[in-house]
């Protein structure tokens, strides 16, 4: 699946913005949600690992 992602974009100098979440922890999110059906204010950090 790797090869399907687009490059990750060059964070800017001023007003960078927040980190970006690696695509491993977005993919792992994106499917809790799907298989839970939980809204994603309920997405369990710890778990899946995304920061708050």
């Amino acid at each position: 699946m790797a090869p399907l992602l687009p490059p990750a974009p060059e964070r800017r100098h001023r007003h960078p913005g927040p980190l970006r979440v690696p695509d491993r922890t977005a993919l792992a999110g994106v499917l809790f949600v799907l298989r839970t059906g939980a809204a994603w204010q309920d997405l369990p950090a710890e778990t899946v690992g995304v920061p708050a």
